[in-house]
């Protein structure tokens, strides 16, 4: 389902609605999502593009914990960081690399200040890069009391909403990795999630008796 809406988003060419909140409900309708897409400041794309081999090496970092079989393989290590090893199942950064992750989440914050109000304190509300949790566009979370870790942090929490955290990411990979021109990938959007609304306790116990799993990727 987010995929659908991200591709819907990125079809829409009429420059005055290109700011344009999408709101859409789950086949379910146990959620409902607010979410629009906007271009990234050049300067924010520059630097993803650059540093994918480190982005690389954060996610595969903060997910080796979680053990994601079924996630794409990214075993291959970067030239510039030789040094990270593994420690059992988990992968460990060496302080070169965390100095290197440090350093480019000063520069996005940097990019995101000089871009304009609108982008300050954007660098702690990326939810993830993409394609391929490394590329050059961003989903980000806006979602009024989702306190949900940021792209640097491993993602942990009580909400709710947790649960169905990896749907969001999953769509918006594949969103980005074919997007609506000949499929090619997509560079410099930036999807915000605006708001994300599940249905009360009363209401999931009446849908969870008629589906099953919430697909929304």
């Amino acid at each position: 389902m987010l995929l659908r809406i991200l591709l819907c988003l990125l079809q829409d060419g009429d420059r005055e609605n290109a700011d344009e909140v999408i709101t859409i409900y789950t086949p379910n309708k146990q959620s409902t999502l607010k979410v629009r897409a906007v271009p990234l400041p050049t300067e924010v794309t520059r630097l993803l593009e650059s540093h994918t081999e480190l982005l690389k090496a954060l996610d595969k970092h903060l997910h080796s914990k979680a053990g994601q079989q079924n996630e794409e393989q990214i075993n291959k290590k970067a030239e510039d960081f030789p040094s990270d090893n593994m420690n059992g199942n988990q992968t460990v950064l060496t302080e070169r690399t965390l100095r290197a992750i440090q350093t480019l989440k000063e520069k996005l914050k940097d990019a995101f200040a000089t871009a304009g109000n609108e982008w300050k304190g954007t660098e702690n509300q990326i939810w993830s890069v993409g394609p391929r949790r490394c590329g050059p566009n961003i989903l980000l979370n806006r979602v009024p009391a989702y306190d949900r870790p940021s792209l640097w942090q491993t993602l942990h929490g009580s909400d709710p909403r947790l649960a169905y955290d990896s749907s969001f990411v999953n769509g918006f990979q594949l969103a980005t990795l074919a997007g609506p021109l000949c499929e090619e990938p997509l560079m410099g959007v930036c999807f915000i999630v605006e708001d994300w609304m599940l249905a009360d306790k009363s209401q999931l116990e009446q849908i969870s008796a008629r589906y099953s799993t919430l697909s929304i990727s």
